[in-house]
């Protein structure tokens, strides 16, 4: 990282400058380092930066950096360091700052250059890249995806396993790689010459999300009843019936869900199945198909994606009539912000705030700190400091509690 002044000078001349942002800064770093974790504190230096960054504080964020790469140096656990140093790397990249993300990156690379087990590397590289894709950093997810694909290749070649792989060939026809087809193909292939009692179907349901992704349903249904015969879980058919609803093609996706026996899989199907029928104008068959859905957080989180759509057009009769369907407090508490936001935007301030003091009383009430701290963050977007600090004084867990802190000094920028 480029030479920054330390983040005890940054306190220092804040505090000379702008005192209370100083010193809000300092309680945050105070609070964040009576973590005993090095990996704990660099996840949350991590969050900090990505606070500051949104807010410009770009001299404030690197000097945050700096402090979360010394924390990482501290990780002893190879595997963690990797994962945490990854995370950094993709924030700064995030917002513009490839260079700087680029040299932490290698530093991700050299870390891992001596793992010996294959397996583990292999493991390790699959879910870097999936964080990557995640956070829509898709060529840094299709370089890491390239660097990845022979190892798992020699390693299903070689030793006959063969997850590896099929999870990368998912990946690659999620990214709509021009090989992707061909590597289905391979892997498809080796599926049929290999010996796949130990792999728990995720061959097969990896291959078959593919072929969706890849238009070859054909191939995806022979897959699909290939895995269904062996007995696949409820957890290999919600994965493929999100892919399927992905695509739109929602009567087979659900389809699916009257195959599940588990609710705990069944009912987040049914409700991202009805959250992409929202997206496609189809709201009437996304509310028949919440009104099935018996789990409340599950069927507010429906009503939730509505109050949203109608929010985005404008349309604050409908947002109300779906606000008063949801049941759950949090959800509730979430609406109620995205509500008060809307209104700020249009320069409504009364309504704006009535809806962020209501989401406060409905946080204070259900007292778990992440809600907590989504408020916070409405709270100081319509600028209302004092309330916001009052929040920050009831949060217990220190994670919540630090980036809180920052929010409100970044926020007084």
């Amino acid at each position: 990282m480029d030479e920054t002044i330390s983040l005890d000078q940054v306190i220092e001349s804040l505090k000379n400058d702008r005192q209370e942002m100083g010193e809000l800064i300092e309680e945050s770093i105070t609070s964040l380092k009576t973590l005993t974790s090095y990996n704990s504190r660099a996840i949350v230096f991590n969050e900090l930066i990505d606070v500051l960054l949104d807010s410009d504080m770009i001299y404030i964020a690197k000097s945050f950096g700096d402090e979360a790469l010394a924390c990482t140096s501290q990780i002893e656990n190879r595997v963690e360091k990797a994962k945490t140093l990854s995370r950094l790397s993709n924030t700064f990249h995030r917002h513009g700052f490839h260079q700087l993300s680029q040299e932490i990156f290698e530093s991700v690379l050299k870390e891992i250059e001596d793992i010996d087990d294959r397996h583990r590397l292999v493991n390790l590289l699959i879910s870097l890249i999936e964080e990557q894709l995640d956070d829509d950093l898709i060529d840094r997810g299709r370089e890491t995806l390239d660097r990845t694909l022979p190892i798992a290749l020699n390693l299903a070649e070689d030793s006959d396993i063969l997850v590896p792989l099929a999870l990368l060939t998912d990946m690659k026809a999620r990214i709509g790689d021009e090989n992707a087809e061909a590597i289905a193909e391979k892997t498809l292939s080796l599926s049929k010459k290999i010996d796949r009692d130990d792999e728990d179907g995720w061959v097969d349901c990896s291959l078959i999300k593919a072929f969706i992704r890849l238009d070859r349903y054909e191939t995806a249904e022979e897959l699909l009843k290939q895995l269904e015969n062996k007995g696949c879980s409820d957890l290999h058919l919600m994965e493929i019936g999100i892919v399927l609803s992905e695509k739109k093609l929602f009567e087979k996706a659900l389809d699916l869900t009257s195959k599940m026996k588990d609710d705990h899989f069944r009912f987040p199907l049914m409700r991202v199945i009805a959250c992409d029928l929202i997206l496609e104008d189809l709201t009437e068959d996304a509310m028949k198909l919440a009104e099935d859905i018996e789990d409340d957080f599950e069927k507010d989180l429906v009503y939730k994606e509505l109050v949203e759509k109608s929010l985005d057009e404008e349309n604050f009769d409908d947002a109300y009539r779906y606000l008063q369907m949801i049941e759950n407090s949090y959800i509730d508490a979430l609406t109620q912000k995205q509500i008060g936001l809307k209104y700020h935007k249009k320069g409504r301030q009364k309504k704006a705030i009535d809806h962020l003091l209501e989401a406060g009383q409905i946080a204070s009430e259900i007292d778990k700190d992440s809600i907590k701290l989504e408020i916070v963050e409405g709270l100081m977007e319509l600028g209302m400091d004092d309330r916001a600090t009052k929040i920050v004084e009831t949060i217990e867990t220190i994670e919540e509690k630090t980036i809180s802190l920052v929010i409100i000094a970044a926020k007084k920028n």
